[in-house]
């Protein structure tokens, strides 16, 4: 059977901003994509000396590290341009397996994913230590970065037709009465909590091209409470939104899912004339 493609920086990135907003199913399908990952690190010998160099352990460690007050972190990327755009030179960098990196990490030392990005990430030395144990580690995780109501074991997939009927009836005609709207997708997050209890929370992915960010808080307050009278002794439910759902990583999940409501473009018709002599 052909292997299934490897996810690129971007969908990494995306699960990561996702889980940032608090879902514990991005989380799952972050990390779980990051072990197998080769995260962009800058080498610990540079042309020229850098600031903040803290004490090396040894000098096996070939990855740099920054001295942040009291603590040492090693800087990663998942993208090479992303490197310059953190310390404003260029550096000499390689690639590694993210599990393998998690290895070279010298103790007590911390990790940083994407710095200075919109989105980074902090592994502590815990978290390093747990996850060096492979795909094993990753709930302990995931239990401690969230909490303890959130599922351990997770499964994220769209809602299929007939589930809240309600909610997807109300949804269309709020969407198709609002012009800044161009599109919703719905999403669950299935699992079992700590106590072996069935959760589930609706993800509810809407795209409002050319809207400010002032325009998109208030759309994301109209959407809530449109959904919220439907959702009352059911599950609880998200709402995410974004200008874009092709380019932003909160709304990475929704991507493949079936459009609930999808504004109808208009067509362009070519006109093809004949002429005869």
């Amino acid at each position: 059977m052909p292997e299934e493609p490897k996810p690129s920086a971007r969908q990494l990135e995306g699960w990561m901003h996702e889980a940032s907003l608090g879902s514990a199913a991005a989380a799952k399908l972050f990390f779980e994509a990051l072990l197998g990952f080769p995260l962009v690190v800058p080498e610990r010998y540079q042309e020229y000396p850098l600031s903040d160099s803290p004490i090396y352990p040894n000098d096996f460690v070939y990855v740099l590290g920054v001295q942040d007050k009291e603590r040492v972190v090693i800087p990663a990327f998942t993208r090479p341009e992303l490197v310059s755009e953190w310390c404003g030179v260029a550096l000499t960098i390689r690639e590694i397996i993210t599990k393998d990196l998690f290895g070279l990490v010298p103790q007590d030392w911390w990790l940083v994913l994407n710095p200075g990005s919109e989105t980074e990430k902090e592994f502590s030395p815990w978290e390093i230590a747990e996850l060096r144990n492979g795909p094993e580690g990753i709930a302990a995780v995931i239990e401690d970065s969230f909490s303890p109501e959130l599922a351990q074991t997770l499964d994220v997939k769209p809602v299929t037709e007939g589930q809240y009927p309600t909610l997807c009836q109300a949804l269309k005609e709020a969407a198709a009465a609002n012009p800044k709207i161009s599109c919703v997708r719905l999403f669950k997050e299935e699992g079992k909590d700590i106590d072996g209890r069935e959760t589930c929370q609706v993800l509810i992915g809407v795209e409002a091209p050319g809207q400010s960010t002032a325009q998109l808080d208030a759309l994301k307050k109209e959407i809530s409470a449109v959904a919220q009278p439907c959702q009352i002794g059911s599950d609880p439910f998200r709402v995410i939104i974004s200008r874009d759902m092709q380019r932003s990583p909160g709304l990475s999940l929704f991507k493949n899912a079936t459009p609930l409501y999808q504004k109808s473009r208009s067509k362009n018709w070519l006109k093809l004339f004949k002429c005869t002599w």
